[in-house]
């Protein structure tokens, strides 16, 4: 009897659930599907299996370029949540709709670069987790993994090899520079090479006449002073930080321990230049002061 009771009661419970969305597709009952994950994304707009379910219902109701809206969106969702592999299998789908489909091949690409520039942290990180020797402990790997995000697109680190990488954050310094801090002054013979990790450095030119002028601002990735390093060349203008910064800093001395270790120094040279950031600057102050 009892059972039979719960049997009887299973059967009451189906009987007034929903329909999930899978039973309403096979039922024919697309329409009712879209709605049903519509309301879902109401509820949580970063629900990804159900923006590419509703991609699939959309293309059975052959609305495919909305169905290739939701694909990206979910692609895009995917990418940013680290879930990589997702958000390919997703951009593949976009493809089978439509082949040459711009946006899911450039999203093809920029997943390629990611997997890449994470190949290459993690290279960098054992690399600066082994080494005992180096002139900067302030730099560990733990550190660097915590802003490798922000360095990890730099122009200066991409013209690098791993080891090159890994030899160069054996020896460069981490510093933490509060705001408004003048780094350098015009015409100091400072010579030190910064990589902008965090934060905000400006280039301020005075003038007698008014106000200083910001000629330039610095961002995570950026390097400076390579003019000053490897040049000895004075600075052409101030540079001062515009809000907490985390800087890391390349000395004479710790470029001269680095060098030896380096499979191609020239290389390794050409890449701390490859902004050129400090050549550009001076041209500028040249031409102001010419006007």
């Amino acid at each position: 009897m009892k059972n039979w009771l719960r049997g009887k009661a299973k059967r009451e419970n189906a009987e007034n659930r929903p329909l999930s969305v899978d039973e309403l597709v096979s039922l024919g009952r697309t329409e009712d599907a879209r709605m049903a994950l519509e309301d879902r994304l109401r509820g949580n707009s970063r629900d990804r299996r159900s923006q590419v379910k509703l991609a699939e219902v959309l293309l059975v109701l052959r609305r495919p370029t909305e169905a290739l809206e939701m694909y990206e969106s979910a692609a895009q969702g995917y990418a940013g949540d680290g879930f990589h592999d997702k958000a390919r299998a997703v951009l593949h789908k976009m493809l089978k709709v439509a082949p040459n489909h711009d946006k899911a091949l450039l999203g093809l690409e920029q997943l390629d670069r990611a997997k890449e520039r994470e190949r290459r942290r993690l290279i960098v990180i054992r690399q600066l987790a082994g080494s005992a020797e180096g002139t900067a402990r302030s730099m560990d790997a733990l550190r660097l993994s915590q802003l490798w995000k922000k360095l990890s697109r730099s122009a200066v680190l991409e013209a690098l090899d791993t080891r090159a990488l890994g030899r160069l954050f054996e020896y460069l310094e981490l510093r933490l520079v509060e705001e408004g801090v003048e780094l350098v002054k015009r015409g100091d013979s400072l010579e030190e090479l910064y990589l902008v990790a965090a934060g905000r450095v400006e280039v301020i030119e005075k003038r007698a006449d008014g106000p200083p002028v910001i000629l330039r601002a610095y961002k995570p990735g950026d390097v400076f002073g390579e003019g000053a390093l490897l040049e000895h060349r004075p600075w052409s203008a101030a540079h001062r930080t515009s809000e907490r910064s985390r800087l890391l800093c390349l000395t004479p001395k710790a470029l001269a321990a680095a060098l030896p270790g380096m499979p191609d120094p020239r290389a390794f040279l050409d890449a701390l230049r490859v902004q050129r950031h400090d050549a550009s600057l001076a041209a500028m102050v040249r031409a102001g002061e010419a006007t």
